[in-house]
Formats: C-alpha cells, structure tokens, sequence
C-alpha cells in the first residue's frame, strides 16, 4: 500500500513536471521569457489578457474601483471584462509583482498551465483505476502538449478551462460511482468562474461523459432518475457558484457583436475532408484561428486507437463509446451545425474551434486505457501481428494526409516514430515477460516525441512586435499629464493614441492612461463599434475592437477628445512641446469640448446602419446642431483605367468590375483600378472607399510621385471595409491617384468619393452645442456629475458609452437614461438648470452576489451531508468484512 502511494506521488509529480519542464527547457533555448527578449505573449496575450492582467494589477493596488473604469475605451464595465479576461489565479498573484516582472511570469505561467493539464489528465486516470502505472505520466504529458494547446498556448484563461476539463471529468465519475457530490460541483463551478464561454464546451462534454459514465458502468434503470437528480442539481449548484460573473456578464453579453453573429448556414466548414484528418498527425504548422485547428495529441495516442478499440480485454461497451464519442468530435469539427452548437449556438468570430481539445482528451485516454490491461498472457502471434498491423495502418493514414495537404515539413518523423512504437508494440507481444521494459523505450520515444513538438512550437512562436515606440508613448503621457495639471482640466480629457500598424491594441492599458480613445475587448456592445465607425473611427463589429485616428472636430466633440498622440501631425491640433521631427508628437484639439451638451428633443436618435460615414455625421450634425449647411459635401472620383478588369460605372460614386483575364499567369502584378481627382477647393478632405466583398489584396493613395497612404492584407482579408480617414489639408488643383488591387479572378463593386470638411459650418455647430453644455464637472470611478442650462425641453447628450448600469439623478429626482444612436447616453431635461448625477452599478451584480453566496450555503451543506454518508457507508463496508 505505501509502495502504491509512493509510486502514484512519483506519477502525479512526473505528469507536472515533464510539460512543465519541456516547455521551460524550450523557452530557454530559444531566449524567451525570462531568459531572453522574445515572449510569448503574442496576438490576444499581447493585446488583450496582459493588458488587462495590468489593469487588475493597477486598480487592486490603488483602491480604485472594479466595477466601472474610464481607462477602458470610452469607459466600460469590468466584471465582464475580467470575467473573460482575468479572473484566475495567476493575474491575481501577477498584482503581487513588481510591474516589470509580470510579462516575464505570464510568459512562465504558461508551462505551469500546460503543466497542471498534465496533473489534471493523471488525477482523472488514477480516479478511473486506483492502481498506479508509468502510463499514466506518459498519456497525461501527450494530453498537456497536444495540438490544440499548442496552437492556442497564447489563449492564456483557456489554458485554464483546458487544464481543469479532466478534473471535472474525475469529478463526474466520482459522482456517478460513489455518488459522492462534493467535488463535481466545485470543479465546474471553478471552470465557469474562469471562463465562462470557454466552459460551455466542458459543460456539453460532462453531459455526454455522464450519458458515457451511465452506459459503461451499467448504472440500473431504477437509479436513472436519481442519477440525473444529482448530475443535474450539482451543474446547477456549480452554475450558482460563479453566479456573481455568469449574471452580469450574461446580462452584458446581449449587446455585443458576438450575441449577434447569424448562422452562416449548413456547410462543410473544413474543404476538404483529408484536412481534417491531416490535423490528427503530429508537428503539423501551427493553424490559428482557421478550420480546422490542430488538435493532434500525439503519434503514440493515435497509434493506440486501433489497439483500443479491438483490444477484447475492454468491455465492448467502453469500446463503443469512446469509439463513437471520437467520431462525433470529428463530425463536429467538420459539419457547421454541430460546430455552431458546440460554440454556444453562434458563429466563432476569429479563433475557431474551441472544443477541438477533446479530441485528443479522447485519443490519450484510449491509449491510456490500452497500456492498462496489458498483462504478462501470452497473446497468439498471428493475432499481435494483424493487430500491430491494424495500429500502424489507422495512425499512418494522417500522416500521409498530412503530407499530401502540405501541413508537416517533417513528416519523415512521424513515420519513424511510427515504426518504432510498433516494433516495440510487437516484441511487447511477443515476449511479455519484457513487457516493462519495452514500455520503458516506449517512454523514451514518448518524451522525444514531445521534446520536438515543444520545440517547434516555441520555436514557431515570434517575438511581440514592437511597433510602438514605448519610450516615446510614456513621455507622451507624462506631457499630457503635465498639461493636465497646470490647466486644471475638468473634462474626460481622452487621449487618442495613433502609434504604429497596430491600432486597436489596448496601448492605454499598458501605459496607464486614465482616459483613451481604443478598446480590444469581446465585451465592447456592438452599437457603439458601429458608432465609432460612421463617426470615423477605425472600428469592427466582426474584430470587436475600436481605435483612434485623425476625426473631423464634430466627431472629436461626440467623443470629448482632447489629445492626440500621433506619429504624424494633425489637422486641427497644436503640439504640446517642440518635439524632434522624427519622434511622436502630442496635441492638444484646437476646439474647446466638454463631457455633455444639450440638443434638440426627437423621437428617437438614430442612423442609416447602411449609410457611409460622412452621410451619417451630415445627418447627426443637422439633427445636433440645426444647421441648413451640410458637416461634408462629397467629390466624385473620374475612372481613368483598369488593369486586367472591365469596370462599369454604376453611380456618380460606384463601380462594378469583373476579371477579365483570370488565366494569366498569377506571378504578374494584381489587377487594378485606377481614379483620379483633381481638388477643387482649398481645405480639409478625407476619403471613403467600400468595396462590397474582401477580395481585394489592397490599394494605393498617390500625390503624383508620392505614395501618401496604402495598405496590403493579411491572407488577402480586409479587417475594415467601408475605410474612411482624413487626408490632410490640399491645395486647390492637386491632383490624387487612387489604386485599388482585387484578387484575381475576382467581381464585385467599389464605392469612392472624397469628402471635404465645411470648416466654417463646423466652428458654427460647435459653437451652437457649446452654448448648453456641462459644467463644474466631476468624474470619479463610478461617477460623473455635473450643471448645465437648458432653453427649453432637451435630451442631454453625454459622451459616456450607454450601460444599463448608469442610473441618473436630475436635481436629486431619479430620471432614465435613454440610448442615443443606439450607442451613447441621453438625459431628458426640461428647461432650466439642473444639477446631474451619473452613479454606475453593474446589471446583475447584486442578483449575482446573493446567488452565489446561496449556492455556497447549499454547497457547504452538500459537502457536510455527502461526507457523513460517505463515511457511514465505509464503516458498514469495513464492518462486513
């Protein structure tokens, strides 16, 4: 017995240890964090989980508040966001850190996540069969460093859900044989609490677990019923623990552009089939967020499958099962339908198939199970040899998948390994009584496979790019800070940051700005993305993300921004300082702004969500201000030539195109459409150009020999149609060039047009809205207040994103806020002054709160009860004995 336990300490120890340390041992060779300057913390970690992983830091050691923050965009409630991004142990010893260390220890946490996959997968093994083997060490590693982590190891809080899936596994068997119910519900209730969306998917497992745990361990018909009284009242009571984020986030979610993502119909999602099944073969390149995803667990766990499921010692049963639970992955993965259900019932945005881990969950437990009903028998030759045969057959076929889709530049060691498993497989038959020493070079192989695939992937894994000049940015904010200070500013006073390609980054969180223009969060609600984008801003309701570039100084007003932190100056912004030509500059907006200000009275405030931009700001700058004189007037553009197309005028502002030439040899240069414009006036003018597909590679902006604006795609995918930004000032007379490059064999249409800004009709709105503007402001975590005048019945317009949480108070009266432009905050207000109160509470929190501390009451009562009739059960048995 001690000998038992010793060795089962020794199995759990090498489960953590042999990803952990393979993983470290990676980082180290390839000088990343913290042993060199490369991270991982690359795509969401980099812009997303650190940022935010900072912020938590930030508010927890200031005493700020952590239900609303102004740091986030243009403010946002932060349950959710920490909800999705941060609530986990790690972030919340990250706040213990001293600033610098905390890239490096993410970077870290990383193989200790992969590493707790790996002690996770053991504990459920050893639930499943109390006596220990080195199998179990073996399988758990392939578990930890299979392909789906590998390929989204920079999805840090999934990491998270993905370690603790076998936990609630084990749970669940724990539930159903001993009917012992103190752990299932704290194992789910942990997964939900650390990602919500991410523990769907578990949830949906668990389910078809318990249905699998039902069938193989022969649960009687007459305990059915209480079998799924427990299963699902222990689910509920798991939901009721982490009821304090599922509720308000839950109430935050139906806004966001993912609540509201279509079906994108009955489709294969991955073309073709042998794709997907090349995805089952090892050292495959990394596939991120593309169907499918790799989700390989490993040459020895596919070489077992076959094994697994002709292997007589298993009950047929098991066999059946898990043979069938594997098909049903796959089918998942390829069939929209069942994808789209796994998904939570809509469509991923970007990074695809989040459930794809199971399969070699799945795939490592059958080898697993394998390993564990060998014994010393002797086995007739002919049926080892037809049965190795069988093995390499089944584990081959994705390897040759692999190769004929081009997914491995190394799959001669897939083979390799492939004929070494099945040697050994095949002298383990043949001579039992060698059995453990062949699973001992079994073991060998196994960790020289997992060395490579933890090589590749760090080795795959590029350095963050640094396309912002960090130094710079904080000297930036120290000006901003300064001119804050000796103003005695009392506006939101938001900085709009414009540094480097990529924009949408949250930079503000990384740099501790108090109030910014850009926001990378799945939690941003769709209309204001859609706001931010007619008004200008560059913005995705399909990206879920919004960030700051040169706007008209009505758009600038709709916002309150104040300053701009810029590589290239302004039109409408004075430079802080005398900086040198070549570093970032800072501005300050020439106009006078304020938080809040008073427009005329409607029925409703709205726009056409089909309109371009500039129609959009005419059409909210007439109803704000009351002017006859339009924000923009428009410039058509005159075609000139088309490369490789026929092009059809079909609008003063569109045209159609189709591939003339779609043979030609694909090594020339693209097809192209060419404008031209000749500027009629002096003054400031922007550009809009929607083409109605994303087949285009990209386009082109010329001052005659001077390239001024221009951008390529990634993968041929344009993240932002309907463009619009501003051009600068130009002369009357200059002439522009347009060049657009569709993909070849390609149709579709584009819209063009320049719009020029009507300066003096803008000065005029301005000056009309700051005449009922908000004063003697105050903002504080969860509060902004203010007086302000009004002539007669107004709607108080406030450049604070709308949130069921606000609750307002005019003059101490409690008045609803209404959505303006589906995005922003109105107050109606009569005539008079009035004094405004803005406090904020999250929808849900309360309700939240006393849920979970009633589930905890029930739970800690669950616990108490399971375990007295646990341990009576247990003296019964040793009394009877």
């Amino acid at each position: 017995m001690k000998f038992e336990k010793t060795k089962r300490i020794i199995c759990c120890a090498l489960s953590f240890l042999i990803p952990c340390g393979l993983m470290l041992a990676m980082l180290a060779v390839w000088d990343v964090m913290p042993f060199g300057s490369k991270t991982v913390l690359v795509g969401d970690a980099g812009v997303q989980y650190y940022p935010f992983a900072m912020l938590l830091r930030r508010l927890l050691r200031s005493g700020e508040s952590l239900l609303y923050s102004w740091r986030v965009g243009f403010g946002s409630s932060l349950i959710p966001e920490f909800a999705y991004y941060c609530s986990n142990l790690y972030d919340l010893a990250a706040c213990l850190l001293p600033e610098q260390m905390v890239a490096p220890f993410l970077c870290v946490s990383v193989c200790t996540r992969l590493g707790t996959a790996g002690l996770f997968f053991n504990c459920f093994l050893i639930t499943l069969r109390k006596k220990p083997t080195f199998a179990e060490p073996v399988f758990a590693s392939f578990y930890a460093l299979c392909g789906w982590a590998m390929a989204n190891c920079f999805q840090l809080i999934w990491l998270d859900c993905f370690a603790m899936v076998p936990l609630v596994l084990a749970a669940l068997v724990l539930l159903v044989r001993e009917r012992d119910m103190r752990f299932y519900p704290l194992a789910l209730g942990a997964c939900l609490f650390s990602n919500y969306y991410f523990s769907f998917s578990i949830c949906c497992m668990a389910v078809l677990f318990w249905i699998g745990l039902l069938i193989v361990l022969r649960i009687p018909r007459g305990e059915l019923l209480k079998a799924a009284g427990r299963f699902f009242g222990c689910s509920l009571l798991a939901a009721g623990l982490a009821a304090v984020l599922l509720i308000p986030t839950g109430a935050a979610l139906r806004n966001t552009s993912a609540a509201g993502m279509e079906y994108q119909g009955w489709k294969e999602v991955c073309e073709p089939l042998t794709l997907l099944l090349a995805q089952l073969s090892p050292f495959g390149f990394l596939r991120i967020n593309k169907h499918p995803v790799n989700f390989a667990a490993g040459i020895l766990p596919l070489f077992c499958c076959f094994g697994f499921l002709t292997e007589r010692r298993i009950a047929w049963r098991e066999r059946i099962y898990a043979g069938g639970l594997m098909l049903f992955l796959l089918l998942s993965l390829w069939w929209s339908p069942l994808n789209y259900a796994w998904h939570g019932f809509h469509e991923p945005r970007f990074t695809v198939d989040r459930f794809a881990y199971l399969v070699p969950l799945v795939l490592c437990y059958m080898g697993w199970r394998l390993f564990s009903v060998q014994t010393q028998d002797c086995e007739k030759r002919l049926t080892v040899l037809l049965r190795t045969a069988g093995m390499l057959l089944l584990a081959i076929l994705p390897v040759c998948f692999a190769i004929k889709e081009k997914q491995t530049d190394i799959s001669g060691v897939c083979i390799v390994l492939l004929l070494l498993y099945g040697i050994c497989w095949l002298i383990s038959g043949i001579l039992p009584k060698q059995r453990q020493r062949i699973t001992l070079v079994i073991s060998v192989f196994a960790v020289m496979e997992m060395v490579l695939t933890a090589n590749l992937t760090v080795q795959r894994v590029k350095s963050q790019q640094q396309d912002v000049d960090w130094d710079a940015l904080s000297r930036a904010m120290d000006d901003i800070r300064q001119d804050t200070a000796e103003n005695s500013r009392e506006n939101l006073d938001r900085i709009g940051l414009r540094m480097g390609s990529n924009g949408f980054a949250n930079k503000g969180l990384l740099q501790n700005v108090p109030y910014q223009t850009a926001a990378f969060s799945s939690m941003n609600k769709e209309p204001l993305l859609t706001f931010c984008q007619k008004c200008g801003m560059i913005a995705s309701p399909i990206g879920a993300n919004y960030s700051f570039q040169e706007l008209s100084p009505f758009a600038m007003q709709l916002f309150d921004i104040c300053y701009m932190v810029m590589e290239k100056p302004p039109v409408f912004g004075t430079p802080l300082a005398a900086y040198p030509e070549d570093e970032t500059q800072v501005y300050r907006s020439d106009a006078e702004r304020t938080a809040g200000f008073c427009i005329p009275l409607q029925d409703a405030y709205s726009f056409d969500p089909d309109a371009d931009p500039y129609t959009v700001q005419n059409a909210i700058f007439d109803e704000m201000t009351g002017l006859d004189e339009p924000l923009f007037s428009f410039v058509m553009p005159e075609f000139r030539k088309a490369k490789d197309l026929s092009v059809a005028q079909i609008a003063d502002d569109s045209f159609s195109y189709q591939a003339s030439d779609p043979q030609k040899d694909p090594m020339e240069t693209h097809p192209s459409l060419t404008f031209q414009y000749t500027i009629p006036d002096d003054g400031c003018y922007g550009v809009f150009y929607a083409p109605d597909n994303d087949d285009w590679e990209g386009y082109e902006i010329w001052d005659g020999q001077d390239q001024i604006s221009g951008n390529f795609y990634h993968d041929g995918k344009q993240q932002y149609y309907n463009a619009v930004f501003m051009l600068g000032r130009l002369e009357s007379g200059k002439e522009l060039t347009f060049r657009f490059y569709p993909k070849r064999e390609s149709a579709g249409s584009l819209r063009l047009y320049l719009a020029k800004l009507n300066e003096e009709t803008c000065a005029a709105g301005l000056a009309v809205l700051r005449e009922h503007s908000l004063l003697q402001q105050q903002v504080d975590d969860t509060l902004l207040s203010g007086t302000v005048t009004a002539s007669e019945d107004r709607m108080l317009y406030l450049s604070v994103p709308y949130d069921k949480g606000w609750t307002a108070a005019v003059d101490g009266v409690k008045t609803e806020t209404v959505p303006l432009y589906g995005a922003m905050t109105g107050i109606p207000l009569s005539a008079g002054t009035h004094t405004v109160r803005l406090r904020f509470m999250p929808v849900g929190l309360i309700a939240g709160g006393a849920g979970s501390a009633v589930s905890l009451a029930v739970y800690l009562v669950l616990c108490i009860a399971s375990g007295r009739k646990l341990c009576r059960s247990r003296n019964e048995q040793r009394s009877e004995e």
